[in-house]
């Protein structure tokens, strides 16, 4: 793509259009495929754009991704 060399990511206004996802259409398969991911703030971790504010925003992780975790390692 052609682009001017004054062009970069600190000059660039990006839009995004996905479909939002909340616990009544969550589709895990659909969020494995996403390509938008958000830095976590630990920066050691990549979080789906999809599921940031049903699992991470605000303390979210804790509340209510932890004890889903926790569930989910208790039935292996």
């Amino acid at each position: 793509m052609l682009a001017p060399k004054s062009l970069g990511y600190d000059n660039l206004f990006r839009i995004l259009i996905v479909q939002f996802i909340d616990a009544q259409t969550f589709d895990l398969r659909s969020i494995k495929k996403t390509c938008i991911h958000i830095a976590h703030p630990d920066a050691k971790r990549l979080i789906p754009f999809d599921t940031y504010n049903m699992f991470y925003r605000d303390g979210l992780e804790e509340s209510r991704l932890n004890p889903l975790r926790e569930r989910t390692l208790a039935t292996i």
